[in-house]
């Protein structure tokens, strides 16, 4: 019965031929196994059995692909016909490793040197002509949590992906690309179908920088002549030839090439710019965080219209509105907190983006208050070291910042530093600890009301950004040597901030479905008459 229904399916019979070689396999280890009580190196039995079950799984996708292969005269994808041009044989990149496959070649009907459409890649929604959507999928989550010779490690590791580190980079890459190109479809529907907590009482925003090393070209003169002994090697190349010289010579006129295409690379300069993290917290009764939604934005590049007008930093602000409205829409009686550190720029960008009219609620603003904590404690160190202070100073003052109503505990601590006439005063390594203090509790008293957000259930810190700062970008991207562009990095920082807010399957699987596409035979079109 077995027998007739392979022979009635000739494309299964390689599959076939394989899965009886996996179960002679099996068959001789349990045969092994149950002739004597020795040991087994089954450390290279498990090995055996990944490559065996490789090769049938590359086997399933041999017989899938060929079957999305469409061979006729003429085909229509998307209202435009296609005629055929050449079939080839083509590679798909799998879990399990690469598949040949023969597939026919298209090119639009009226051109002469158009691209080449695969009937194969369109219906199954390849990534970068070969790449099967699952196996990219797949391999731009390596490439995001780490670098492409680590991704490559794990590959290796795990038996699986079978791919070289250039292969992570430019399917990582070409991952991210498809999700920022539909990013302003995608993020809206994510938000919209979040599951919200049944704890959540409030949400804040905040917003942070943090320095990224990127790579800028040096812009240098146009060279005049070569320098005088690459000019030597370029008139002994020409003797060369003419007449047979000595093989030092060539080895010097070798050298010479290399010295001389060296010298033609483009040279950069690796500088660090400020690129910016956003985040979105849901918070429970007490202030504790529940879920955060996390994004960042790379520097743009110095002198473009992205930098000139600060492109990057109002379209994350404008994505960060989007998602509470739509929170908000969803459960509108929660309260919106604003929480930054005391840089001007943030709170100018939240005034923007962040109010009663583009809120229908008007939010609570609140420096982080361990940022304030930070020079108050500085200051505090500083003064009881030269007298001016008793001993625990910093906890009284700490209780009267965290305590005090209406920010009444941040000005009582401002007479107080006032009171000490030490604002002049340097620390051992020529800071002013106490002038910095009142500076900034000068310039943001009004933003640190910490008592009435405690009583209302709302958090007072940035602790959420703070570590987005630290896993989204400085874990991945401020590795040593590294440096990175504004396009490729914003693809991996985007890919890596879908997986720190739990949003990768939905996100990335939302990202390549577009990719997906019919392929119908179509009647030969009609020729133009002459006229």
């Amino acid at each position: 019965m077995q027998g007739s229904w392979l022979e009635q399916r000739p494309h299964l019979k390689a599959l076939a031929t394989r899965m009886q070689s996996l179960l002679e396999f099996a068959d001789e280890m349990w045969r092994r196994g149950r002739a004597s009580g020795d040991g087994v190196e089954y450390e290279r039995f498990e090995e055996d059995v990944a490559q065996r079950s490789a090769e049938i799984e590359r086997a399933v996708h041999e017989v899938a692909l060929s079957s999305l292969d469409v061979d006729a005269p003429f085909v229509c994808v998307w209202g435009k016909t296609y005629r055929r041009v050449h079939r080839i044989q083509r590679e798909y990149g799998t879990l399990a490793g690469n598949v040949p496959v023969m597939r026919t070649l298209y090119r639009e009907v009226g051109t002469r040197s158009g691209p080449a459409l695969d009937p194969v890649a369109q219906r199954a929604g390849v990534i970068d002509g070969s790449w099967l959507p699952r196996t990219a999928r797949a391999m731009a989550h390596l490439l995001a949590q780490g670098t492409s010779r680590e991704a490559h490690a794990t590959s290796e590791e795990l038996l699986r992906l079978p791919y070289s580190r250039s292969s992570f980079e430019r399917v990582g890459h070409e991952v991210g690309k498809q999700y920022i190109q539909r990013r302003r479809q995608i993020e809206p529907l994510l938000i919209r179908t979040l599951e919200i907590p049944v704890a959540t009482r409030s949400l804040s925003v905040s917003v942070d920088r943090v320095a990224v090393p990127m790579e800028e070209p040096i812009d240098e003169p146009k060279k005049g002549k070569p320098p005088k002994h690459l000019r030597a090697f370029r008139d002994a190349a020409r003797r060369h030839l003419k007449s047979q010289v000595s093989e030092r010579t060539l080895a010097i006129i070798e050298e010479a090439v290399r010295a001389a295409k060296a010298s033609k690379k483009r040279k950069v300069n690796r500088n660090y710019r400020m690129a910016y993290c956003g985040t979105v917290t849901l918070h429970d009764a007490k202030g504790r965080a529940l879920h955060t939604i996390r994004y960042g934005r790379m520097p743009p590049v110095p002198g473009s219209i992205a930098h000139l007008t600060h492109r990057e930093a109002h379209s994350l602000m404008q994505r960060l509105k989007e998602d509470v409205c739509a929170l908000r829409e969803r459960q509108p009686g929660l309260p919106v907190v604003l929480l930054a550190d005391g840089a001007p720029e943030l709170w100018n960008l939240f005034s923007q983006y962040f109010n009663a009219r583009t809120l229908g609620v008007e939010p609570k603003q609140l420096v982080d208050a361990w940022h304030v904590l930070e020079y108050v404690a500085a200051a505090a160190r500083l003064l009881e070291a030269r007298g001016k202070c008793a001993p625990g100073t910093f906890r009284r003052w700490k209780a009267m910042l965290l305590e005090g109503a209406e920010g009444k505990g941040a000005r009582d601590v401002l007479q107080a530093l006032e009171a000490t006439g030490t604002r002049k005063v340097r620390d051992a390594e020529g800071r002013q600890p106490v002038n910095d203090a009142i500076r900034y509790l000068e310039n943001r008293s009004t933003r640190m009301d910490y008592a009435g957000a405690s009583a209302r259930g709302l958090p007072i810190g940035s602790g959420a950004v703070e570590a987005t700062c630290k896993s989204l970008v400085a874990i991945r991207m401020k590795r040593a040597g590294s440096r990175w562009k504004t396009e490729t990095g914003n693809e991996v920082l985007t890919l890596r901030a879908l997986q720190l807010s739990d949003r990768w399957q939905e996100a990335v699987s939302g990202a390549l479905k577009p990719l997906v596409k019919s392929v119908r035979v179509a009647p030969a079109p009609e020729r133009r008459r002459a006229a």
